[in-house]
């Protein structure tokens, strides 16, 4: 009799291994298929996402499954706004860190984000590199680390390299309630 168990083992395996021919011929099992697809897909969910942060360079990967909202804006547009200054640029400033550490605190690293100007931007990993205007500690520094690898995916709380204090302004956010972080 234990054999025959085993053999049941066996075959359960390949039929869940072969899941798709089965959810295209038999609509009776469909059931079953659809629950096995959402464990699988979950599954799939946290190898991409750690291929994304090893992926960060590749930005036609990034395009493709980037969470977040669809682009409107380009960076060089939000370079344009940054640089003009005045309340607009402190107002995105603030949206891009908010947005920042929503995406390390959510682990959807290198996502668009929508700023204060109700654009949505690609890459707020980028965005927050570029007019975050935190800095990075020493450390990192040396390492040719980013402040956003510093302060949001290590999350070091050490004065910048330049005496700056960037990871005071996280703290607050770390803090604060998810639904509170993005307005």
């Amino acid at each position: 009799g234990a054999s025959n168990a085993d053999g049941g083992g066996g075959d359960k395996k390949i039929s869940a291994g072969g899941k798709n021919s089965g959810t295209a011929s038999s609509s009776s099992g469909n059931h079953n298929n659809s629950h096995h697809h959402q464990k699988s897909s979950e599954k799939n969910a946290n190898t991409n996402r750690s291929n994304k942060s090893s992926n960060s360079n590749n930005n036609n990967n990034n395009s493709i499954n980037n969470p977040g909202p669809t682009t409107t804006g380009t960076p060089m547009q939000l370079k344009k706004v940054m640089e003009k200054g005045g309340q607009t640029a402190q107002a995105m400033r603030q949206s891009i860190i908010r947005a920042a550490v929503y995406a390390s605190r959510t682990g959807a690293h290198g996502g668009s984000f929508v700023g204060a100007n109700g654009e949505a931007y690609p890459d707020v990993s980028k965005a927050f590199s570029n007019h975050g205007n935190l800095r990075p500690c020493a450390r990192c520094k040396n390492n040719k680390q980013g402040a956003y690898h510093c302060r949001l995916r290590r999350k070091h709380g050490e004065r910048d390299y330049d005496g700056g204090n960037s990871a005071e302004v996280l703290v607050a956010l770390f803090e604060m309630a998810l639904e509170d972080l993005v307005v």
